[in-house]
């Protein structure tokens, strides 16, 4: 719940800077309405100076708590961008386009931060290029019904998308968050968690712990008082597969999981990469694939038997490993 709450918050601020960008010269106008043209835009480039001195005092104060952890580089790209963001709003003369390359800057950081809660990787970047793209072209396609108080201008795209890309840019060169977040790594754990647990409700508690060396020693004692050799081995057949694997006991152990071809000749097996089971290791795919069972079978001069289920073959191995 608490992260659903996180994820809720950071779109909302997204949306309500979003909202302020597209009104900020509506607002302007109504708030310093009485000012002559020259005012406004004094107290207009007062408040774009502010805002920035905002951003990159908090980028200074983030960077020295990392204390030894922020590399020297990171405080000189936020040195380069500070000057790269002065000159390109020197270059801006219109008021209007510096506070939308400002506010599309600081748009970035906070779209990144809301996408970060599903993208883990480097697409985090592209992502947030295209959603500052869509929300720029949204902006200028907003000016035909001249809401914002602008005009529609291909320009205006160029510019509110550079103050993204920026944005963007800084987060990479400066910030360097680590992608693959702890938090992005719990949620997929718990996610996996969940998977792992409505699996062993729907087939048996239990089933994953289920401990190889000890039912080994069960199937060498069974065979031990039923052959009076101690050892031999077990065919465990799936449903919907051509391979099954083959418990070999030997010794009270576990001696060896092999994978058989279904109908393949007497002795004749498979090379573990070349059967169904060759993502997982031997004792991982018999874990694995232990509810899926359709027939398990020992195949012995003295034992002849077969069971539908592991429980049947459990119980029967119960009965006969005690004599």
């Amino acid at each position: 719940m608490y992260q659903k709450t996180r994820i809720i918050f950071d779109w909302i601020v997204v949306l309500t800077i979003y909202c302020l960008v597209l009104l900020i010269i509506p607002i302007s106008d109504k708030l310093f309405g009485h000012l002559n043209v020259n005012s406004v835009d004094v107290v207009l480039n007062l408040i774009i100076n502010v805002l920035i001195s905002a951003v990159f005092i908090s980028l200074l104060v983030y960077l020295i708590k990392g204390g030894s952890k922020t590399q020297t580089s990171s405080y000189v790209w936020l040195l380069i961008f500070l000057i790269i963001i002065t000159y390109f709003l020197m270059k801006v003369e219109i008021v209007g386009d510096r506070l939308h390359l400002m506010g599309y800057g600081i748009l970035s950081l906070f779209l990144y931060r809301a996408l970060r809660h599903n993208i883990g990787t480097e697409m985090l970047y592209i992502w947030s290029a295209i959603s500052i793209m869509l929300f720029a072209i949204l902006d200028e396609a907003l000016q035909i019904f001249n809401l914002g108080g602008r005009s529609f201008e291909f320009k205006d795209i160029g510019i509110d998308w550079l103050g993204g890309l920026v944005g963007q840019t800084i987060i990479a060169m400066v910030i360097r968050p680590k992608l693959e977040t702890v938090d992005i790594k719990i949620r997929r754990y718990i996610k996996g968690l969940k998977k792992i647990q409505a699996f062993e409700v729907k087939h048996r508690p239990g089933l994953q712990r289920l401990d190889l060396d000890r039912l080994a020693g069960q199937i060498c004692l069974a065979f031990k008082n039923a052959t009076g050799q101690d050892g031999g081995h077990v065919h465990f057949i799936y449903k919907g597969k051509n391979d099954h694997l083959i418990l070999i006991c030997n010794g009270q152990r576990l001696d060896e999981i092999i994978a058989k071809r279904r109908h393949s000749k007497k002795g004749e097996y498979l090379s573990w990469y070349k059967s169904e089971f060759y993502r997982f290791s031997p004792r991982n795919a018999f874990l694995e694939f232990l509810p899926e069972i359709h027939r398990i079978i020992i195949d012995h001069p003295s034992i002849q038997k077969r069971w539908s289920s592991f429980d049947k073959f459990q119980g029967w191995l119960d009965q006969t490993a005690i004599g």
